[in-house]
Formats: C-alpha cells, sequence, structure tokens
C-alpha cells in the first residue's frame, strides 16, 4: 500500500504540482507584465521596430530581415510577430511596400533624323566648333531634312557623339535643297542652334561631338518622352491562420478595412495606401542599345520610386495550447514550432515596362506570399496526492473541482472550470495534463467514503506557475513523457490528508419501569472490533482478549454518558456497574457504526445501528447516534418472617434502540458474574 513514507520522488504522482503562470503571482487577478517578456515564444520572425519596411535594407538581406519581394519586383511584404508579456499572446504586423517606376527611352538616331534643321549660305560661322550651341542663325535660308524621302539633291552623313566621344546616333543623313558648301544647325528652339558642321560638302561624311551644353539641352528636348508608370493597386490580403492559433481581433490597419470569418479563420484585409507611406526615389539606372556599327542606338533608363509602409495592419493572436499541443519545455533546446498562419497572401495589380515598345503593361491579380513566422509554448501537468491522515495510507475517491484564474493581455481577468470531477485515484493521485498556462485553485469538494473533508483552509490549495513569469520554478513533468516536454513546479510535492468519519455516541440510561427517569451513576466499557465480529468463544460469553478497549465512562445525571469520535466498525459495549437499587444489565450490545449518513438507517443523520452482540436484531435508534439502555429496579416484597423489605435480583435490564419510545425486551443471555 502506498504511503507518504515509501512513495518515492519520481512516483510522487508521477507528476508535481502544475505549472501555470500569470504575472503577479501574489494577486487575483493576476496581471500582465512588461511586453516582451514571452519573446522567448517566438520562434521565427520577430517584429523588430527599427525596421517596420525595408528602406536601407540590402536586395540581397531582405530575408535576414523576414521581407519577401515579389517576383516582379513591385511590392514587398513582411510578416512579424511581437511578443505581448502574456504567455502565449501575439501582437502580429503585415506590412507592405511598393515600388513604381518611371522610365524615360532615349532613340536618338530618330531624334536627329526628325529634328528640325536650318541652313545657311553665309560664312559668318567661321571659326565655331561643330556642336556648340549659339542663340541665333544669319544667312539666306535653306532647307535641311533628316528625311529620306525628301528628294533634295544634296546630302551629307553624320556621327554624333556625346562629350566623352562615345558615339550615340551613326549615319544619321540630312539633305538640304540647294547648295555644295552650307552651314547646317539643328533648332532646338528660337534661341538655341546647334551647329552642325561648317561649309558642309555634298557627300561628305562628318562627325559631331556635342559639348556639355549641347548634350543636355538635346536631353532636355527629348525628355518630353518620360513615363512614370503607375504604383502598384493593392487589392486584398487573405490571412488563413494557422494550426493552433486563435484569432483574438484588434486589428488595427493604418488604411483600409479587415474583418474575419470564424468559419475559415481567415482574416480578409482591403489595404489602401497610408497617408504616412514613405516616398523615396532611387538612383536612375541606365540601359544601352547599341547599333551594329557600335554607336548608342537607344538609351533607356529606368528610375524606381518606393513607398515603405505602403501599408500595414496589426492584429492579436492566441497560442492554443489545447489537447494535442506539442510542448516546448526548455525552450533554449526544445522547440515545436507552429506557423502563425497557413498562409496569407497579398492579391495586386502591377504595370511592368517593357522597352521594346517603350509601353507599361498591367498585370492584374498578381500574388506574393507573406513569410509565416512561427511560435511555440509550454503546457503543464499537475498533480497531488490523497491520504489517509491517521495512517498514511493513500485514498481513493476524493473529488476534486480544478478552476484557472487568468487575465489576457488586454487586461481582461477570466476565470475558467478546468473540471469539477477529478477523482483521486488508488494511489491516492491527482493529476491533470496538458493544461496551458494560468494560476490554478484546486479544492477538495466531496471525500472519499468514510473520510470528512479538511478544514476548509486545508481544502484548497492554488498553483502559480509559467515560463514566462517564473521560469525558474519549473521543471520537467514526471507525470508525462519526457518526450512530451511538459513542466511542473519544482517545488514540495503536496499530500492532501482526510480525517476519517468520526461519530460521537451517546448512551441514556433510564429506569425500566419509568423511562423519563434517568439513573445516575451506571459504567459503561466500550470495545473496538477486531475486525472478526466475534464477541465470545462460542459459549456465548463475552471475551474481550481480541478486542480493544476504546472508552468508558459513567452516565450524569442526565443519565448520559458519551463515547467522542468513533470510527467507522464495530464495538461492544458493556455496562460493568449500577448504581444501588438497581440490576446491572448483563447485557452485551453490538453498535455498528456507519461512514454515510443514511446507510444506518433512521432518523436524518444518524449514524449507527444497534443489536444484540451476534448481530442479530440491529436497528437504528429515533434519535440520531444515541443509545437507551434501561435497568430494572430491585423490588420491594415482604418477608414471611417479619416486617421489612428484602432485595430480590430481578432478571436483567432493557435496551431502547428507539429513543423514548417502547423498550426492547432483555437481549441475549445475562453475563456471566465475575
Amino acid at each position: 500500500m502506498m504511503t507518504s513514507r515509501n512513495i518515492k520522488r519520481k512516483r510522487m504522482m508521477a507528476g508535481a504540482i502544475l505549472s501555470i503562470c500569470l504575472a503577479a503571482l501574489l494577486a487575483m487577478p493576476l496581471v500582465a507584465r512588461a511586453a516582451g517578456d514571452n519573446g522567448w515564444q517566438i520562434v521565427s520572425g520577430r517584429y523588430d521596430a527599427s525596421h517596420k519596411t525595408s528602406e536601407g535594407i540590402a536586395a540581397d538581406q531582405l530575408g535576414n530581415y523576414g521581407f519577401i519581394e515579389s517576383a516582379d519586383g513591385s511590392v514587398r511584404v513582411n510578416k512579424t510577430v511581437e511578443p505581448t508579456g502574456v504567455e502565449d499572446e501575439f501582437i502580429v504586423h503585415l506590412s507592405v511596400d511598393t515600388c513604381a517606376v518611371a522610365s524615360q527611352q532615349t532613340d536618338y538616331y530618330t531624334f536627329f533624323t526628325t529634328a528640325p534643321y536650318d541652313g545657311v549660305t553665309s560664312n559668318w560661322a567661321h571659326g565655331m566648333t561643330p556642336g556648340t550651341v549659339t542663340g541665333s542663325v544669319n544667312g539666306s535660308g535653306i532647307d535641311v531634312t533628316g528625311d529620306p524621302n525628301s528628294g533634295y539633291g544634296k546630302s551629307g552623313v553624320f556621327d554624333i557623339q556625346y562629350p566623352a566621344g562615345k558615339t550615340i546616333a551613326k549615319n544619321v543623313r540630312l539633305s538640304w535643297s540647294k547648295g555644295n558648301n552650307t552651314t547646317i544647325f539643328l533648332k532646338l528652339d528660337d534661341s538655341h542652334y546647334v551647329l552642325m558642321g561648317v561649309q558642309v560638302n555634298t557627300g561628305s561624311n562628318n562627325t559631331v561631338v556635342l559639348s556639355d551644353e549641347a548634350y543636355n539641352l538635346i536631353n532636355e528636348k527629348i525628355k518630353g518622352q518620360v513615363k512614370p508608370g503607375p504604383a502598384p493597386t493593392l487589392n486584398s490580403v487573405t490571412d488563413v491562420m494557422g494550426n493552433n492559433i486563435e484569432y483574438l481581433g484588434s486589428a488595427s490597419a493604418d488604411a483600409g478595412t479587415a474583418s474575419f470569418d470564424n468559419a475559415s479563420s481567415t482574416l480578409t484585409w482591403n489595404p489602401q495606401y497610408s497617408n504616412s507611406a514613405k516616398k523615396v526615389v532611387e538612383e536612375p539606372v541606365y540601359d544601352y542599345d547599341y547599333t551594329e556599327g557600335g554607336a548608342v542606338g537607344k538609351l533607356t533608363i529606368t528610375q524606381r520610386t518606393w513607398y515603405y509602409g505602403a501599408a500595414s495592419l496589426t492584429y492579436k493572436v492566441r497560442l492554443k495550447t489545447g489537447e494535442g499541443f506539442a510542448s516546448s519545455y526548455d525552450p533554449g533546446k526544445i522547440s515545436n514550432p507552429y506557423n502563425t498562419n497557413d498562409h496569407a497572401t497579398l492579391d495586386y495589380t502591377y504595370s511592368s515596362y517593357s522597352k521594346d515598345d517603350n509601353q507599361f503593361h498591367e498585370h492584374p491579380n498578381a500574388t506574393c506570399d507573406f513569410p509565416k513566422p512561427q511560435v511555440k509554448g509550454i503546457t503543464y501537468d499537475l498533480q497531488v496526492g490523497k491520504r489517509d491522515a491517521t495512517y498514511d495510507e493513500a485514498l481513493a475517491g476524493a473529488t476534486f473541482k480544478l478552476t484557472r484564474a487568468w487575465t489576457d493581455s488586454d487586461g481582461v481577468a477570466h476565470s475558467d472550470v478546468v473540471s469539477d470531477s477529478l477523482i483521486s485515484g488508488a494511489d491516492g493521485s491527482v493529476k491533470m495534463t496538458g493544461l496551458s498556462w494560468g494560476r490554478y485553485t484546486l479544492v477538495e469538494i466531496a471525500a472519499p467514503s468514510g473520510f470528512v473533508l479538511p478544514p476548509e483552509a486545508q481544502t484548497t490549495h492554488t498553483f502559480d506557475l509559467c515560463y514566462t513569469t517564473g521560469a525558474d520554478g519549473l521543471e520537467p513533468s514526471w507525470v508525462s513523457s519526457a518526450s512530451d516536454h511538459r513542466a511542473m513546479s519544482s517545488g514540495t510535492f503536496i499530500w492532501i490528508d482526510n480525517e476519517r468519519v468520526k461519530t460521537d455516541v451517546y448512551l441514556h440510561k433510564v429506569d425500566a419501569s419509568h423511562t423519563t427517569r434517568p439513573v445516575r451513576g451506571a459504567s459503561f466499557k466500550l470495545y473496538y472490533d477486531s475486525a472478526d465480529g466475534i464477541h465470545d468463544n462460542g459459549d456465548g460469553v463475552f471475551d474481550p482478549k481480541d478486542d480493544t478497549l476504546v472508552s468508558e465512562g459513567t452516565t450524569d445525571e442526565q443519565g448520559t454518558v458519551g463515547f467522542a469520535k468513533l470510527k467507522v466498525g464495530t464495538y461492544f459495549l458493556v455496562e460493568t456497574n449500577t448504581p444501588a437499587g438497581y440490576q446491572i444489565n448483563d447485557e452485551v450490545f453490538r453498535i455498528q457504526v456507519f461512514d454515510v449518513a443514511g446507510q444506518a438507517g433512521g432518523a436524518a443523520g444518524n449514524m449507527i445501528q444497534v443489536g444484540k452482540a451476534d448481530g442479530s436484531d440491529m436497528r437504528a435508534p429515533d434519535t440520531p447516534n444515541t443509545i437507551t439502555v434501561a435497568d430494572k429496579p430491585i423490588p420491594s416484597i415482604p418477608s414471611t418472617g417479619g416486617p421489612g423489605v428484602v432485595g430480590l435480583v430481578a432478571a436483567g435490564g432493557c435496551l431502547s434502540a428507539t429513543g423514548a419510545g417502547a423498550l426492547l425486551g432483555v437481549l441475549g443471555r445475562r453475563r456471566r458474574r465475575r
């Protein structure tokens, strides 16, 4: 039989007092501690306030900060988790950065073949360098064009270079209407002309190196072709919660609206661009296309504009540590992670630029998946022991109620009944496994049969356990398998003791002839049966040698004597002395003490039956737990030898098992006189 003396530590209910938590371990309700305390639960994707957006992060480092860039490069998404300070609760952050592209495509050959020109025959431009800028043109006008279908009979070929000497347009053929020696100007506007050549001969090959001023003016002229591309349109975000993830609400969108569908555990967000988004224009990117002859045929300039923090959303979740949860006690070594989302996807529309046709092309319903941050948690085991306070024996059948009190990250206090029917087993153990954190109160609500509840102060036991706020008070659970990685309290194992049911039994001694008259001075002994139920040696004479004397007493003025705190079992009652004038009642009576009210029958609260020593004629008294024994007075009769009274011993006494009712007849044989 298990006792508190021989139980070993690892069998001390194989478990121990639970491990659960709340912030203030001595206050009810418990209050959450400062945010960050449960950061140990975040396996990946922890929120970093210094990198809310991808600004400043090199493209090859985005993954180190949890950002994912779409294949088209137009959006970057991130999902991170922030601790709340309350175990198993987190703030989830969704963020979107977007990128718009502006383009400028310069086809120098086309520009130089389609631009307006002026030609003169005068020699006033002598001394000027081709490629420089002048404010006016003097001389008689000659028509000049780059149109090959002009029909003009005079022409020359020009290779045009920018200031560094690289050809940007090759074999540009200009034709003019008359004269062999013509000075030609490229007209940018009425006050800016670029000298292309002085006294140009028909059939000549000419090289023009543009000055910085000329090159810049030409580029400004071409800039009218810049095409700003639209920023991506954010259509929707669908965020499906992960396994064991409970959506708590508190959704806050910087812009747009969000809703949650409980049936599918799906959060739908319709994001809009935030007014607080930061616009950052990147340096332009130059892309040159060359002709077969090595000239720059086309220059495409693209420039990206990022909108950091274009849209963002936060909401709260709770890690559900219920049945089947994979615990991660000893978080530095053990990790059974849970994804915060099954999948989260941004649906968006973007426009891509094609330098081939110098146009933007729209792509609706493109998608980009958010990352999946991971979290972990711990479940806890609780176990106490139940025993007989007298014999240190394990007690089965005690009933307990277990409640959990906890405060969430919003400061709202909760109280849950975990079970109101926990029953101690054959080894006396009371256990619960896989509990979430919290303050647990274990209350004994029903004692085992034959036992009474402890005093109120001893029926209630409170356990505060939590890795977030009390990691030092935990150790691996003894109740669950080591592979379950659960935690329990490392404190001293608790035994809850129960006293056996004990009944105060009263004996009332009365005069058999006048049952309302109490008899004072009658003495009795009460023996506890050795459990064999035998009261004699087979001869009908009571022999107490194998029984235990538990009490003896003498009736008072009211004819009453009490036998206090009798435990369950069989007793034998013997009258040992009677006052003068009464015959001793030499009958041996059997008293059966029960442990549950109602088993004995009789009045409410009665716990005994009384009958003959051999167990026959057992019945309940009318007055609960009270035996009435009647002694017969010695009668007086005239003497034939003369006057006076001679005391005669009459036959025995009476026992009343019905209180003040009718007296029972003499039970059994008389005791042998000693």
